[in-house]
């Protein structure tokens, strides 16, 4: 009994181990709806367009490197500067 409970156990934990582990530690995205959440982007967080947005003013000034995910979800950002 005790060596079926164990390869059980064995068992739960390997199968657990095939899942993607960067999708447990990313957590929930932040929705990003505007250029000034946009603009407002962490330099290493989590994110994802929720709708098409046009960026109208200089942008670009920082020079820090994106360390984050971004995900588009389809949508695009315009440039018009």
């Amino acid at each position: 009994m005790k060596k079926r409970l164990l390869s059980l156990a064995l068992a739960f934990v390997l199968a657990f181990s095939l899942l993607p582990t960067a999708a447990w530690a990313a957590g929930t995205p932040q929705k990003i709806t505007t250029t000034t959440e946009f603009a407002d982007m962490e330099q290493a967080g989590n994110y994802i367009l929720m709708a098409d947005i046009t960026i109208e003013a200089p942008y670009g000034a920082q020079t820090k490197k994106f360390n984050g995910t971004f995900d588009g979800n389809g949508h695009t950002i315009k440039l018009e500067i």
